[in-house]
């Protein structure tokens, strides 16, 4: 919830969501890399340029994508509207797995 209100507050109309998420995902990764490669160095060593790839696709395709289509609802309409239209995916999923 705290999340939603605060992209409501920054993702004003004259803000672009690609920066928005840029700018974030730039501080997590300054923040978070650092601390996964000191806590755990050897969790790296399995890494390969195959799987760092298919987490790159999955991240794009995956989480970008959806995130930034959800910001664009959160900032087009309210962010209730967009968090309930999010919520009832799951539902709706179901509903239309069992009619086919």
């Amino acid at each position: 919830a705290a999340y939603t209100t605060v992209l409501k507050k920054m993702a004003r109309d004259d803000i672009s969501v690609v920066v928005l998420f840029g700018t974030i995902g730039v501080v997590v990764a300054v923040a978070v890399l650092p601390i996964v490669a000191f806590v755990e160095p050897e969790s790296l060593d399995m890494l390969t340029w195959k799987i760092f790839g298919l987490l790159v696709f999955n991240g794009l395709f995956d989480n970008v994508l959806s995130q930034y289509l959800w910001a664009k609802g959160v900032q087009w309409i309210s962010a209730t509207a967009a968090t309930v239209g999010l919520s009832l995916t799951i539902p709706l999923s179901i509903v239309s797995d069992v009619i086919r």
